[in-house]
């Protein structure tokens, strides 16, 4: 389990990744400097403002200049 998940399951003991549409064994998450959280799983991808919505209640839609930042990484994490 990553450890924002953990850190989720910690301010509400009932959060399950499941509530957002993912699966437990499919999940990537990056959080980056500028509060910007975005979490997959291939088919299904969120992003979360941390700096105004630290509670993760309002997912936004990913562009895909982040996706490609995150497929970057990704390969260099492999």
């Amino acid at each position: 389990m990553s450890h924002n998940i953990k850190s989720c399951q910690k301010k509400r003991q009932t959060f399950s990744i499941k509530e957002i549409g993912l699966e437990e064994d499919s999940r990537t998450a990056y959080v980056f400097d500028d509060g910007l959280k975005i979490i997959g799983n291939g088919s299904k991808v969120l992003r979360y403002d941390l700096k105004n919505d630290p509670d993760e209640k309002k997912p936004y839609p990913v562009s895909v200049e982040k996706i490609k930042t995150l497929e970057k990484i990704k390969t260099l994490i492999q």
